[in-house]
């Protein structure tokens, strides 16, 4: 009868030691590098779809998380907890606008960021959830284009007076990056070459040499601003079929679309 109540207080012990790793989050899971071993693209934020217009993404790196709202880029710090607890803290963003819908939606994932408390994740899809247990962002595996292989066209660009603005419809400003180093296109007048040198999302851009049509003044100096931008780009930063190159002080100064 001993021996029978010892092994009763035996498996007692081990439930209780078990019930209280659980609740007190005392789990040895630490997932954390699957976390950073994809960029990601949000599909579903708190319930909205984030399948329509411009990506919203994360990558998660060294406690520094970057990413898109789909209007604005972002940059922030993550911890990770054993237990696969997390914790965002979103810094420095872009200040651009966009259609009502888009910032909702931005508003809504910056939201969910700050409020995760856990995530799930595996080779194909990365979940974070609320202190409940709730879902708020639930991503899939992020692949964008490659700056090389596609033809760009410039949708928005920096006029040189801080405005980032629309390329007149009027015109058709285009960019193709070689293999080889060569850059190329259309500067909304003239034909343009110039070179190009990356390392990682670092970019440089050599002053382009163009042919020596004219056009309306208007185009002309939108050329000219054009021109000034991108030999002055620092980094560059491609979210889907989207292309910015941006200015060492994190400025924008020209937008793309992959055609």
């Amino acid at each position: 009868m001993k021996r029978i109540w010892s092994l009763a207080i035996l498996v007692f012990g081990v439930a209780l030691s078990a019930f209280l790793l659980v609740a007190c989050g005392g789990s040895k899971v630490d997932d954390s590098a699957a976390l950073a071993a994809h960029r990601w693209k949000a599909v579903i934020v708190t319930g909205m779809s984030a399948a329509n217009g411009q990506p919203l993404t994360a990558a998660f790196e060294g406690g520094t998380v970057t990413g898109s709202t789909g209007i604005n880029q972002y940059r922030g710090i993550y911890e990770t907890r054993l237990g696969n607890g997390i914790s965002i803290k979103i810094g420095p963003m872009t200040r651009a606008a966009g259609t009502p819908e888009a910032m909702k939606l931005e508003e809504a994932y910056t939201t969910a960021l700050g409020q995760a408390a856990s995530y799930r994740v595996d080779a194909s899809k990365l979940t974070l959830l609320d202190s409940s247990g709730t879902e708020l962002v639930i991503y899939g595996v992020y692949k964008p284009a490659a700056l090389t292989g596609a033809q760009w066209m410039c949708t928005m660009y920096n006029n040189g007076r801080g405005a980032f603005q629309s390329v007149a419809t009027s015109s058709t400003i285009t960019a193709s990056f070689g293999d080889d180093g060569k850059m190329s296109g259309r500067g909304g007048v003239n034909e343009y070459n110039t070179t190009y040198t990356t390392s990682g999302n670092t970019i440089s851009i050599a002053p382009p040499v163009a042919t020596r049509l004219a056009g309306p003044q208007d185009l002309m100096d939108q050329e000219g601003a054009y021109f000034a931008a991108i030999a002055n780009a620092s980094t560059y930063v491609i979210e889907g079929s989207n292309l910015t190159l941006r200015a060492a002080d994190g400025a924008a100064l020209a937008g793309y679309v992959a055609k």
